[in-house]
């Protein structure tokens, strides 16, 4: 009961790595506020945590993360509810292949609007109730692209660089008020969103890359956010976890034969 009297604020936590967060902070004790603009599929994750967890308080909120007024009414409720937020965690993100020669700005704007204007608003927000408490927990999911290139997606690694770089700039604006910022960078992991932006081929050319010879699960980037949201974790700011399987390791000239286990 890791997070037992905390309240947990999980934006994008109606599928995938977001949904395996909430599910993980109810177990753990935190009342949570299932935050996505996704009304079906996080009412859906809420009433399972619910089944689960009897006597869980698990709310579901409606939320465009692009929308300041959305945004701002996210945190007067959660304010209204339980007084405060404790911890939040960004796990919401989209992720389309497009040549840059190719990309549209519309394209751009969709991906920016969504992964790094998302994260700052929703870190405004409910930080500055943390701000207002002297203390609290954010953490927010950046990528292995926040730190690296990734061919074909020139918007996603721009967001991505954004979201580490505003992690980093909150986490030394907010210490001096008890407030870790902190950010988990996954590698491929079996997303809904990356099973259906990806094929066979791709994936297992991936696969060759990975040390540990397996992809991620959505579990295993919860329990690295539920660290970073846990006292465990309370003289960390302004970290970058990347959960990878060992890539970000590798020697750039690494050949796929050289891997152990290969």
């Amino acid at each position: 009961m890791k997070l037992k009297d905390k309240v947990a604020v999980v934006a994008g936590g109606s599928s995938g790595m977001g949904d395996a967060v909430a599910r993980l902070f109810g177990r753990e004790g935190a009342s949570l506020v299932v935050a996505d603009i996704d009304a079906d599929g996080g009412r859906s994750v809420v009433e399972a945590i619910q089944t689960e967890l009897p006597d869980a308080v698990a709310e579901f909120r409606q939320v465009d993360v692009t929308s300041e007024e959305s945004v701002e009414g996210l945190a007067k409720f959660v304010q209204q509810k339980f007084g405060a937020a404790d911890i939040l965690v960004n796990t919401f993100g989209v992720a389309k292949f497009t040549p840059t020669v190719e990309l549209s700005l519309d394209e751009w704007n969709w991906d920016i609007g969504i992964n790094l204007k998302g994260v700052f608003l929703t870190c405004r927000a409910l930080g500055r109730q943390m701000v207002q408490r002297q203390g609290g927990k954010i953490v927010n999911f950046g990528s292995t692209a926040s730190f690296s290139g990734v061919p074909g997606m020139a918007h996603y690694s721009a967001s991505k660089h954004g979201v580490l770089g505003l992690t980093r700039a909150l986490a030394v604006e907010w210490g001096k008020y008890n407030v870790h910022v902190n950010c988990v960078c996954p590698g491929a992991t079996t997303t809904p969103m990356m099973l259906g932006a990806t094929d066979d081929k791709w994936r297992e050319q991936r696969m060759k890359r990975i040390p540990l010879d397996r992809f991620g699960s959505p579990e295993d980037q919860a329990r690295v956010a539920l660290f970073l949201a846990s006292d465990d974790s309370d003289y960390l700011t302004g970290v970058c976890l990347p959960t990878d399987g060992g890539v970000s390791a590798l020697a750039p000239a690494t050949s796929d034969d050289a891997l152990v286990g290969k």
